[in-house]
């Protein structure tokens, strides 16, 4: 056995006084102080000594020689014990380099409790590297934290989850999706997800799929080294426009004084297309054998507003607009802008306009309201006009006149022709045509009168209208046009009349010698020539009304009305707003002719005092 090897008792002395009481209990502490050293500083033993020795509290190390069959001296276990009530206890220890526990120290795992590994957290244990992963999986009910670098010489787990944990401000996290086995990143700020994998490969990019350029260009400038780009490398160092040739999408240029050129769509020995921006500043498009071609947008240019209704809209800048109903907008100066109504053409053949012109000169009449029986036969010609017509059309236009009652809702075919007469395949000034044949109305003085009728000369009573409906052939495309429509209509008549019952007929005719005239005259309501049903109503009669100012003279009464079809007025005011519908006497019926003799019933309201003078407002 071993001989016992005892490390000498400690004989720490104090240094006396002289004075006997203070020295007795100095000696008295230094005799604790060395039982304090003895226990703690227990005999080095390299050999096995007696159970018996030491009490408890007692630690000493001991270095065992026989420890393990095969060791070499250097090898020898060391082990620090304690003495406890029950007896020796001891705590294997590994040889290190470095005294106490550090980074560069090391910790057999093996020799950690469960609990101990489960609890290994800031502040506890902060500095540590294993000689061995941790090899039993589930320790999850515990984070393990760390302020230092980890440093790990073989692969990590990640247990797979459902989802990621609650995010900490300040901190991110790696979790694999249990759906995908994936790689997710989240932040502390509870960005989201960003998944970084996808079925094995790298994902598309989870935060929007933008390419950082400013670090790409910091990448560049800070290492000479070359960047694969479309199978072609780009050293930092060499970098220059010419380095990506024209047929890999480069500008095949070194210069900035240089046009240069950017690839579109294929690049092969059949078909090149690039886009060039001139020096004149102009945008131009080639495809082979450097064939310009025109740069088409097919999307509209829009400027900051969509439908402008003021130049505030663009915020002073310079537009042009066009919206879905047909109208360009541009900007004249700082204040105005102007919108233009387009027409609609075919590129192969279309009809871009037909309208009447009362004279085969032809200035339009488009949308204006016709009194009722004209002086003599009143003529109307069709005024076409073509788009892209070679100056000889293949075929006779056909023209089909029609008669829309608006009392009736009907509209009739009353003649048609298609023989040349009218319009034939010559096209004047090269895209106009006017016909050359009329379409008369004929003077009448009621509704029911159909005398003189004949193909081409047609009576048009009260509130009625005339429009032509025409269709054309050419190289293959059929185009049909309506032309707007003519109304004819009587006026709304306003002045004084001698009776509580209405103007006689002289009284009526005197009105309609003055058109909108002030004390007594006429209107016609107000019509437009989109060539639709509803562009003239019956009730347009009082709402286009207005504001009318009627006098008259001593014993005299003041009047206004329309015809019967009309119907009564909505309100009567005053210019303040005031109604003063009780001034009036109830609305009476009266039959009476208009200036062109065409007899008609009106509604005819009459004030009930003489001589005054009034703002009638009528809606």
């Amino acid at each position: 056995m071993p001989s016992r090897q005892f490390k000498r008792k400690s004989s720490k002395a104090p240094r006396l006084t002289g004075d006997s009481s203070v020295d007795r209990v100095l000696r008295d502490v230094y005799d604790e102080i060395n039982n304090l050293v003895d226990s703690v500083n227990t005999p080095y033993v390299s050999g096995e000594i007696s159970s018996r020795d030491g009490k408890p509290g007692d630690i000493r190390v001991v270095k065992d020689l026989s420890y393990g069959l095969g060791r070499k001296a250097a090898e020898s276990a060391y082990f620090l014990e304690a003495k406890t009530e029950d007896g020796w206890v001891r705590q294997y220890m590994d040889r290190t380099e470095h005294s106490g526990i550090s980074r560069d120290g090391t910790i057999p795992v093996d020799l950690f409790k469960e609990d101990t590994k489960k609890q290994i957290k800031q502040g506890d244990l902060s500095f540590w590297k294993a000689d061995a992963g941790f090899t039993k999986l589930g320790l999850t009910s515990t984070n393990i934290y760390t302020n230092e670098t980890v440093e790990l010489n073989k692969g990590m787990y990640l247990k797979e989850s459902n989802t990621y944990r609650s995010n900490k401000s300040g901190w991110g996290q790696l979790w694999v999706n249990t759906s995908n086995n994936d790689l997710y990143f989240n932040d502390g700020a509870g960005s989201g997800s960003v998944r970084i994998t996808d079925g094995g490969s790298l994902a598309g990019g989870g935060g929007g799929g933008t390419v950082d350029f400013d670090s790409v260009k910091t990448a560049l400038a800070a290492a000479d080294e070359a960047v694969g780009f479309n199978n072609q490398s780009i050293g930092s160092a060499t970098w220059n426009g010419s380095v990506i040739s024209e047929a890999k999408g480069g500008t095949g240029v070194t210069s900035t004084t240089t046009v240069g050129k950017a690839l579109l769509g294929i690049a092969d020995a059949v078909d090149v297309r690039y886009i060039e921006i001139a020096a004149d500043e102009s945008i131009n498009v080639y495809n082979k054998s450097d064939f310009k071609t025109q740069l088409a947008i097919h999307d509209p240019i829009t400027v900051q507003a969509n439908g402008p209704t003021a130049i505030t809209d663009f915020a002073q800048k310079p537009f042009i607009y066009s919206t879905n109903n047909n109208k360009l907008y541009h900007k004249i100066d700082g204040t105005d802008y102007r919108a233009y109504s387009g027409i609609t053409y075919s590129f192969s053949f279309s009809i871009s306009d037909a309208r009447f012109t009362t004279d085969s000169g032809g200035s339009s009449e488009a949308s204006n309201a016709i009194l009722v029986g004209a002086n003599g036969d009143e003529n109307y010609y069709l005024d076409m006009v073509y788009a892209n017509v070679d100056g000889t059309l293949t075929g006779n236009p056909t023209i089909t006149y029609r008669r829309y009652d608006l009392g009736t809702d009907t509209l009739s075919t009353v003649d048609t022709s298609n023989d040349g007469s009218h319009l034939n395949q010559t096209v004047a000034d090269g895209m106009n045509q006017v016909s050359q044949a009329a379409f008369t109305v004929i003077d009448t003085d009621n509704a029911s009168d159909t005398s003189g009728e004949s193909s081409f000369n047609r009576h048009y009573k009260a509130n009625t209208a005339l429009e032509a409906h025409v269709s054309v052939t050419e190289t293959g495309i059929t185009d049909t046009e309506t032309s707007e429509r003519y109304w004819f209509v009587n006026g709304m008549v306003w002045g004084e009349c001698a009776a509580t019952t209405g103007p006689d007929q002289s009284e009526f005719t005197e009105a309609f010698q003055d058109l909108n005239g002030t004390g007594h005259g006429y209107a016609l309501p107000n019509i437009g020539g989109s060539g639709s049903a509803n562009d003239f109503l019956l009730s347009h009669y009082h709402s286009d009304f207005g504001e009318r100012t009627i006098t008259a003279a001593a014993g005299q009464y003041i009047f206004f009305g329309w015809p019967k079809l009309g119907g009564t007025a909505v309100t009567i005011k005053d210019t303040g707003g005031t109604d003063i519908s009780g001034d009036f006497r109830a609305v009476q019926e009266v039959t009476l002719a208009n200036s062109k003799g065409y007899t008609e019933i009106y509604n005819i309201y009459v004030s009930e005092n003489t001589g005054v003078s009034s703002a009638v407002v009528v809606t």
